[in-house]
């Protein structure tokens, strides 16, 4: 197996466990017995265990090869995927969704990683048909864990994700080359060129920023989506995972045009126009009264938040000079002030208002990285040598 594979098997583990896990949410969280503010709370505080599993990986990189990292933590997922599937009640469940979220951060940046320096040795963009990879299986699974969870029960689904993860480990084993560990602090002296010196640079922050927008963004499409069609259609309980799957299969499909547009479009023009159609997309959600809309404003957020991340792990090393797990692991830090807060406001505004109105957040939220990242793109002008 060639790298590049390897890195698609990474990416499509991190998914089946990902996917099955969306699925079920609603009725892991029914049988815990946790209400929507409770679980827009549990989301909190795990979009803050992730950041720091994704921070932790950057740390971790000094010292362990990437590829004994990524093996680690994809094991350490599946384990804590097929547990709390079948949490017993709210504390348990609680604890066990700030372990996986630890898990699947530190997995999320040690993939990353590995996906960009595949990418640097391509010569050629390839990030984002990784994330149209995971994306894809996502939304397969989540449709089928739904299925799965509620006729069979989530031991079913919890067997299915430790098979399917174990076979997915097999393939990442053979196809991951060992790497020297990366212990310097310059990423490659060409991109770093025009700095005085590689850290924590305005760009970076404002790119953190925007991803945190967009990670919250799809938070939302991927924790709540379920519960939303299960509350305005609850005889649709076994297909809640329907907008999972119009979320990911639309962001699958985009993201797997993304590396054409990346080859002739810069990746912070990218950005921009993909916050616009992610913002209008929640504007669809918010404004709809019945399943049809809110599927469709889910494909449209799929569509809109496809290029996002892809295009950010890939412009944090270059905006910062950082190695890449070291630039994403402090980029990932950035966008805590955005991604954090959200999952417990979205939860509140739910709990009040019904789901629909909560995502009128995002769609602010993505006005905002609207313009941050407008700021990016015009202090690049500024920069840029004539």
């Amino acid at each position: 197996m060639t790298p590049r594979q390897g890195t698609f098997a990474a990416f499509i583990t991190f998914g089946i466990f990902g996917g099955l896990w969306a699925g079920s949410i609603p009725t892991v969280v029914a049988r815990a017995g946790v209400s929507p503010a409770g679980f827009g709370i549990a989301t909190t505080f795990a979009a803050v265990t992730t950041i720091l599993g994704l921070a932790a990986a950057g740390y971790v990189a000094r010292h362990l090869a990437l590829r004994t990292m990524l093996i680690g933590a994809l094991a350490t997922c599946i384990g804590l995927a097929a547990v709390i599937l079948n949490a017993p009640g709210p504390i348990t469940f609680y604890a066990l969704i700030l372990a996986f979220s630890f898990a699947a951060g530190f997995c999320d940046a040690s993939m990353n990683a590995e996906a960009t320096l595949v990418e640097r040795d391509l010569g050629r963009p390839a990030m984002a048909a990784f994330h149209a990879a995971i994306s894809l299986v996502i939304g397969v699974l989540a449709l089928a864990g739904s299925a799965l969870s509620e006729y069979f029960g989530t031991f079913v689904t919890a067997a299915v994700a430790m098979i399917g993860g174990a076979a997915g480990i097999a393939l990442v084993r053979r196809g991951t080359p060992l790497r020297p560990i990366d212990r310097g602090t310059r990423s490659d002296p060409e991109q770093t060129k025009h700095r005085r010196g590689p850290g924590i640079t305005l760009p970076l922050v404002l790119l953190g920023l925007v991803v945190g927008v967009s990670n919250a963004g799809e938070g939302s499409a991927q924790m709540f989506s379920a519960a939303t069609i299960r509350d305005i259609a609850p005889e649709l309980a076994p297909w809640a995972g329907l907008g999972v799957f119009a979320f990911a299969l639309c962001q699958a499909f985009a993201r797997a045009l993304t590396d054409r547009a990346r080859r002739h479009v810069s990746d912070p023009m990218v950005i921009l126009w993909a916050v616009a159609i992610a913002g209008a997309g929640f504007l669809v959600i918010a404004l709809s009264n019945g399943i049809f809309g809110v599927a469709v404003g889910l494909a449209i957020v799929g569509v809109g938040t496809a290029p996002i991340v892809p295009c950010g792990f890939v412009l944090a090393p270059k905006v910062s000079g950082l190695p890449a797990a070291r630039a994403i692991g402090y980029m990932s830090l950035v966008s805590s002030l955005t991604r954090i807060p959200v999952p417990w406001a979205f939860g509140q505004v739910a709990e009040m208002h019904g789901y629909p109105p909560a995502y009128l957040l995002n769609a602010v939220l993505m006005a905002v990285a609207f313009a941050l990242t407008l700021a990016m793109v015009l202090g690049r002008r500024t920069t840029e040598p004539r």
